[in-house]
């Protein structure tokens, strides 16, 4: 079927299978796989569109990309009954439009493992063991070989034993995706084909785990032994939280703080808590801050799925305080828990591209959270925050100027899918005023 995702998957595949799918048709219209898929009673599961809405209508499970679909098939495999629950979930929750480019090559990936008549439905098969583990640990690792190997034992050296360690690549091209297989044959080794950046290669991670707790890690990282069962039992033992960071050392000056969690200001900047200060002087019980490291930090599954996922238009920087901005419009709390160490390679320098993804990430982030009342209210400060970010890039040089301007550019042309990703959150936001925090959290104790 020319200009469709079935060119190397026959019709008979999909009848022989449990999951039946559809799309638009990059010219209009209906794949007929839906019409088959529906016939034979099997689940359908659709991307949302208008095509698809006129023909399957209430019928299907919409899903909004390829993370989610990862998401919504690994559930059912693992609950056949969950399929009525998430598809109600869908109908109220995606939103969004189709984009044939962007999204073909990978649906073609997905289907042609989801399709295959001798196996069962997968979206990964991740190299290494598996567990019943508690805790996911994510580490992302993207040319990460000078850090790798201390990184990956300190965490295997934990003294919290109920963990697995998911090291997911993002297509390295330094051997130490290679290294890694070699070296570490108990890991959990997710290979992405491409780079998929920061919260990407955090959401690939998750779709192979089914852990309560998810615990990101960035690869230029060391841990000390008690870093995960402080965060663990302080996260058990507080309801209210939904997420919390370890304190973090310089990588190679461990007698000064790195970050303490963040302070987020209203306008959407973030700032690390704490930096260069001296550890002795440091506090020593956990204290509540407005955001995570994304270094390293634990969070609830469940906080994590109810959003949607990680923000992937965050590719690196911002990703953490657009994660932590969420967690706390959900009604959680975030903590910093000093008691958990970690020490990471932390270089506060300032470059073009640093200023694009951040400002990028800020913009995005006040179109996706902000009621309008709250931009109006918010409008001087906001407007004086842009005045003075565009004082400091003029100072700085063009290729600043440059990168803010960018910014701009990129929240304008990717305006669909900002809006797209409002509606999860605000879907998101919405669910979690209907079932408190506390109420969630205690069904999973």
């Amino acid at each position: 079927m020319p200009g469709s995702i079935y060119d190397e998957i026959t019709l008979d595949m999909l009848r022989q299978n449990c999951f039946g799918y559809v799309h638009g048709h990059l010219v209009g219209g209906t794949n007929p796989a839906l019409l088959d898929a529906a016939s034979a009673k099997n689940i359908v599961i659709a991307h949302d569109n208008r095509f698809n809405r006129e023909v399957a209508g209430e019928t299907a499970l919409y899903f909004e990309d390829t993370g989610d679909l990862a998401r919504i098939i690994a559930e059912i495999e693992r609950d056949p009954n969950s399929f009525l629950s998430l598809k109600e979930a869908s109908h109220s929750r995606v939103t969004s439009s189709y984009v044939w480019v962007a999204i073909t090559e990978q649906y073609n990936a997905v289907f042609k493992a989801l399709c295959s008549p001798t196996t069962s439905p997968k979206v990964t098969v991740p190299e290494g063991p598996r567990s019943g583990a508690r805790v996911s640990v994510i580490i992302v690792n993207y040319n990460g070989m000078p850090y790798l190997e201390k990184c990956v034992r300190s965490v295997m050296s934990q003294n919290h034993a109920n963990l697995e360690v998911i090291l997911v690549d993002n297509n390295s091209s330094d051997g130490s995706l290679e290294y890694a297989r070699e070296k570490f044959p108990d890991l959990v080794i997710v290979a992405n084909e491409k780079n998929l950046g920061y919260t990407g290669g955090i959401n690939s991670g998750m779709v192979n785990s089914t852990a309560q707790y998810i615990a990101p890690l960035n690869v230029d990282t060391e841990v000390e032994p008690n870093w995960m069962s402080a965060m663990v039992e302080f996260m058990d033992t507080h309801p209210e939280a939904g997420a919390v960071t370890p304190k973090s050392l310089l990588y190679s000056n461990r007698d000064k703080v790195g970050v303490t969690g963040l302070n987020i200001n209203i306008t959407g900047l973030g700032f690390v808590r704490g930096l260069n200060t001296p550890d002795s002087i440091s506090p020593r019980v956990p204290f509540q801050v407005a955001g995570i490291s994304g270094s390293s930090f634990l969070i609830r599954r469940g906080i994590v799925e109810q959003m949607g996922g990680l923000n992937e238009a965050n590719f690196m920087y911002y990703d953490d305080v657009d994660l932590s901005w969420m967690v706390n419009l959900m009604g959680y709390k975030i903590y910093c828990v000093p008691q958990s160490v970690v020490y990471h390679e932390y270089n506060l320098k300032m470059t073009p591209q640093k200023m694009f993804w951040l400002e990028y990430g800020r913009l995005s982030s006040i179109v996706c959270y902000f009621r309008f009342l709250s931009f109006i209210m918010l409008l001087p400060a906001l407007a004086t925050t842009e005045v003075l970010i565009t004082v400091y890039c003029a100072i700085r040089g063009p290729r600043y100027i440059w990168a803010k301007l960018r910014a701009w550019m990129s929240v304008i042309k990717n305006r669909k899918a900002i809006m797209a990703r409002r509606r999860q959150a605000s879907a998101a936001l919405a669910n979690a005023l209907l079932f408190p925090a506390s109420q969630k959290i205690q069904t999973e104790l």
